[in-house]
This record gives C-alpha cells, structure tokens and sequence, in this order.
C-alpha cells in the first residue's frame, strides 16, 4: 500500500516546490514581454508619394522648354497653344525664373547676365535674337501678355526677372539693351509690370558708369512714344521712380540741372517741369522736418537760418521766398506741443511763434510771400480747430513785427479770392483790427496835410 505522508522525507519535497516557484515566475515575465515582429530581411519600404521630393533640375526643364519652342515652328501662337496642352506636364510655376530667361536670353542666364554654356542650343525664338526688330519685340509682349493673363502666377515671377535683367543690363550688349527697353516699355504700356522694375538699377555698379541713367531714359523714351506723357508720367509717379531719378546718376552728378540736361538730351524736355516739382516736393518735406527738429530741440532762429541755407545748397535748389515762409510756418507750428486746453494754448501758441518772427519776415519782403504766408496761416488754423479763434491775434503779431503789412491784412480782409476756409469766420475776428488800421491810415493821411 501507499506510505503515509510523514514517512516522506522533507528535503526533497521543498527542493521540488521551490523549482516550481522559479519556473512560475519565469513563465509570467516571458508573457508580460511583448515580442518583436518578425521582419523579413530585404525588405524595402514605400514611401508616400507626396513626401518625394522633386529633383531641382533647371537644365532639364530648359531642355523640356526648348523641346516645346521648337515645334512651335516660330511662330508664338503655336507656343502658347503647346503651353496650354503641356500646363500639368511641365512645372511652368517652380521654373518660371528659368522659362523667362530662355524667352528673353534663348538660355540660362548666369550671374552677370551671360548665357550658361553646358552644350544646350539657343532658343529659336527669344527677345534678344539677333535681327529682332520693334515688330519682333513687340510681338513677343504681346505674347507674354496674353500668357501672363492666363497664368496670373507668372506675374511676381515676370516683375522679378525684370528686376534681375536690370542688375545684368552690363552684361548685355548694345542691342540686347534696345531690345529689352523696348520690351519693358511695352510692359509698361500694358501693365504686364510696374515701372517700379526700374528701381533696381539703382545698385552702385550700374549708376556709377552712367549705365543706369542712360538705360532707364531710353525705356521712357520708349514708352513715351507708346502713350502720352500724362500717362507716363502717372506711372512713374506712382512707382516712386520720379521721386528718386536723381539716384540713378553717379554720386558725383546728382543735381537737378545735371538730370535736367540729360532729359533734354534724350529728347524729354517735357519732363524737366514734372521732375523738377517733384524735386522741389521733396526738398519742401524735409526742409519742413529739419525746421520742427530743429524748434523741438529748442536751437536759435539763426541755426534754423543756417540750415535753410545748408539746405538749399546742397539741394542744388531755389526757392522763392513765400515757400519758404510757408515751411518756416509748418515746421515751427509743429515743432512744439501745445496746451489741449485752449485758453491756455493761446498765450503758449503767441509766445512761441513770437521767438520766431524776424526770422519769418526775412522771407515776407514781397508782397507775393506775405499773401502765400496769409493765407496757409488761414488754412492752418481753419483745420486745426483750436486755433480757430486765434487768426486775428496771429495776424496782429505779426503785423506788429513786421512779417505782414497792412496792405496785405487789406487785401484780404477786402477780396473775394484766395482760400475759403473759414473765411467768413475769419472776418468777423478781423473786422476791429481792420477798422482800427483804417483809422490809423485816416490819422496818419490827416498829419501829413497837415
């Protein structure tokens, strides 16, 4: 029969408990362990196709480009209909850069405005071919116009390229420049580009052999004989580049009677008055901020004389006296800040403008200048409202020390003409004064019958 338990012996009976125990735990570890998925070795993953990322290959497209021109068979209608069927085959968009320089160049263009040499042909149609006339050039405008009205992308793409044909104008030769100043010109006409483009040629290695001036006149000229002056004029106005003509000269030349003849020259003497008021603007403005620089800082009326002066000189500019005094009038009235409450701003506003008056009436010896300064005192005080009640003691200060004389105060006291603001306002303030200086005349004219 079977033994009873106690007969059994103890030791290896816990030996084989504690065996158990260790193979129980070893079991749950090897469970609680997640294990790797078997890979099967060779293997290549797929990535997605919008991660790929396409190659840069300008040569290619270039290549690609002059397939397309070629079996255009010269003729530009039949590049712009094989444009359309190969629009979502060809990245038209990421190689605008280079597609604008083959049209214009027949090629790459490198730095500098040479052609990249890698073996690939020229172009057979482009800007620049040689025998290309105004016909062939405009042709090419139009071209680009009716491309560009489509493919409204190429637009920044366009302007851009002509920013950068106008930093490589050096490196063309004389008739690429004819050809290319023809082309803008007719860009400009339609409004394919701003004339802005011709900012860039202000960079110091175009303007300092007097490439700039000369390139950016002929483009004018140009476009002058494609539209009438108003409108040339217009744009180049609101493009800036009326503003800054004179940055296109070399440093040494830049003085309106340098930039004047060489209007004359290129046969533009209609611009000489639009430049030169446009001139007369700008020293007129910062005149203007060197006066209120000047009265916040609080320097002597004879510095502020001195900077007129300076100014004036540097400038290469003359200016009658009247303006002057107008801008002398602006820059001291906002060179300070006034009081916002009025009954005080009044006493402050005479008490200023009294430190400044002899150096205001040594440009009032004229008539002419007294009735200019008169009148923008009116406007001024008509838009600024808190010195709506001050005219009349405005006039009378400076009729006091000699800025404004009593002809003058008549003058306008009496005539219909001149500025309307405020006026019927204005001449009630000034009625006692009138009267008062009539009776004064009266008792003067008296004495001398006497």
């Amino acid at each position: 029969g079977l033994q009873p338990l106690h007969s059994f012996s103890r030791e290896p009976v816990l030996s084989f408990l504690h065996t158990l125990d260790l193979f129980v735990n070893s079991a749950s570890l090897l469970m609680s362990q997640k294990q790797p998925k078997p890979v099967l070795t060779g293997q290549r993953l797929k990535s997605r196709k919008r991660d790929e990322k396409k190659k840069f290959d300008p040569a290619a497209f270039r290549d690609e480009l002059l397939r397309i021109l070629g079996e255009a068979d010269n003729s530009l209608d039949n590049f712009l209909n094989l444009v359309d069927s190969n629009a979502d085959k060809i990245a038209f968009r990421e190689y605008a850069e280079q597609m604008f320089d083959v049209l214009f160049a027949g090629g790459l263009l490198a730095p500098g405005g040479s052609i990249v040499e890698d073996g690939a042909e020229l172009s057979p149609m482009y800007v620049f071919k040689e025998g290309n006339g105004a016909a062939e050039v405009d042709a090419f405008v139009d071209m680009l116009n009716r491309l560009i009205r489509r493919y409204k992308y190429l637009q920044k793409s366009y302007e851009a390229n002509l920013r950068k044909f106008m930093l490589f104008v050096k490196g063309f030769d004389e008739a690429q420049r004819e050809r290319l100043a023809r082309a803008l010109a007719g860009s400009f006409d339609v409004s394919l580009a701003q004339c802005s483009v011709l900012l860039s040629l202000r960079a110091e290695a175009v303007v300092k052999d007097g490439t700039a001036m000369d390139f950016c006149l002929r483009v004018i000229k140009l476009w002058v004989a494609r539209a009438d002056m108003k409108r040339v004029t217009a744009g180049m106005r609101n493009s800036e580049v009326t503003d800054r003509l004179l940055e296109f000269l070399p440093m040494t030349q830049r003085k309106m009677d340098v930039l004047e003849r060489q209007l004359v020259d290129a046969g533009l003497q209609e611009m000489v008055a639009v430049v030169r008021t446009k001139a007369l603007g700008h020293v007129k403005a910062l005149l203007q901020q060197h006066i209120k620089e000047c009265v916040s800082e609080e320097r002597a009326p004879s510095e502020i004389a001195a900077l007129i002066n300076g100014t004036l000189e540097k400038e290469n500019v003359t200016l009658p006296d009247g303006d002057v005094a107008v801008i002398l009038w602006h820059g001291i009235m906002s060179g300070v800040e006034f009081n916002k409450k009025v009954e005080l701003m009044a006493d402050q506003a005479l008490k200023h403008l009294k430190t400044y008056t002899k150096l205001i009436g040594a440009y009032t010896k004229s008539k002419p200048a007294e009735w200019k300064l008169i009148t923008n005192i009116q406007d001024f005080c008509y838009d600024n409202m808190n010195f709506m009640k001050l005219f009349q003691k405005v006039c009378l200060l400076l009729y006091n020390n000699d800025v404004l004389s009593e002809e003058t105060i008549m003058r306008w006291f009496k005539e219909p003409g001149g500025s309307q603001k405020g006026k019927s306002a204005f001449i009630k303030q000034m009625e006692k004064m009138v009267e008062w200086l009539q009776s004064a005349e009266e008792e003067s004219s008296e004495e001398e019958e006497d």
